[in-house]
Parts: structure tokens; C-alpha cells; sequence
């Protein structure tokens, strides 16, 4: 049986933690594709770098909080983790706020990462 051609999967997580599954499912794609032994790239872009942040309580809306997987990323071979610098301005973040280790980059720099993807998905 011949093996899977590994492809650079490029997964945008744009969306806020919380009102809708798109956060959810977006770690659930990322989480398969790496199990699949892809190369699987994630950045945290407009409000989906509040997916990351330290301070996300669901309580007071009674929803599951799946933003704490993320933190496994690292566990399933996804080590290439990024948030918008322009993202984090926007929104008056800091890495140091968020839940996990990752690298800043600049639009450019995200722009160079999608022209380089086979596929880019969008959560």
C-alpha cells in the first residue's frame, strides 16, 4: 500500500471563541489532518487570536470551552503556530496574553505562508 503524499495544509482560524462551531471545528480539522501525518500549519487571524487568549471564561454563556485544546497542538506534531501581529494590535494583545507559545508574523509574511499552501482552510 502506497503511503499518503503529505501536502502543506495552511488552516486560518479568523472567527471569535465563541457563537457559533467554527473554533471548534477548526481545531478538530487541524487535529485530524496532523494525525494523518500532514504538514499542518495554524494562524490566528482577526478575532480568532481569541481563541488563543488566556482569559476566556464561557461560564456566564454556558458553553464548552474547546479553546483549551489547543494547547494540545504541540502533542500532535502542529509546531507551526502563528497570530497576526496586526491582529494583536488591533485588539491590544500581547503574546505573553495568550494561552500557548506562537510566532507573530506580519501580514506579509502570512500572505508568503498562504501562496506556499497546497490547501488553506478557513475556520
Amino acid at each position: 500500500m502506497s503511503e499518503i503524499a503529505k501536502k502543506r495544509l495552511l488552516y486560518l482560524i479568523t472567527r471569535p471563541p465563541f457563537g457559533d462551531a467554527y473554533g471548534a471545528e477548526g481545531l478538530d480539522a487541524v487535529l485530524a489532518a496532523a494525525v494523518f501525518d500532514q504538514e499542518v500549519e495554524v494562524v490566528f487571524l482577526e478575532q480568532g487570536v481569541f481563541q488563543l487568549s488566556k482569559n476566556i471564561d464561557p461560564t456566564p454563556i454556558a458553553m464548552k470551552n474547546h479553546t483549551k485544546g489547543f494547547k494540545a497542538l504541540p502533542i500532535y506534531g502542529v509546531e507551526k503556530v502563528f497570530v497576526s501581529a496586526e491582529a494583536l494590535e488591533k485588539f491590544a494583545l500581547s503574546a505573553d496574553e495568550l494561552s500557548m507559545p506562537v510566532e507573530v508574523l506580519q501580514l506579509s509574511a502570512i500572505k508568503e505562508k498562504m501562496a506556499a499552501a497546497d490547501h488553506i482552510f478557513s475556520f
